[in-house]
């Protein structure tokens, strides 16, 4: 085998490689836009927006404990993120 044979295979062997790559991501490119249409379709055959969220107060007094804080320490600080969050 002659260094040009080497080279040519080596070109041609680099070639398929990078087709299958732009392949792989076309198809990983199309399935995720398939998913997120699949995925906005739903949320809009959900039906109207709620006029309203709540938030679930959840893990305050965990917290608390966790710093050894008292517990209505841990809810101020709840308290404290859901109004930082609001803005």
């Amino acid at each position: 085998m002659t260094v040009t044979n080497t080279i040519v295979n080596a070109a041609i062997a680099y070639m398929s490689m990078a087709q299958w790559v732009a392949q792989w991501l076309r198809m990983l490119h199309s399935s995720t836009v398939h998913a997120l249409q699949r995925g906005a379709g739903s949320v809009l055959s959900a039906g109207p927006l709620p006029q309203h969220v709540a938030f679930v107060m959840d893990g305050n007094r965990r917290f608390a404990d966790r710093l050894r804080m008292p517990v209505d320490a841990g809810h101020q600080q709840g308290y404290s993120k859901v109004c930082s969050a609001r803005t």
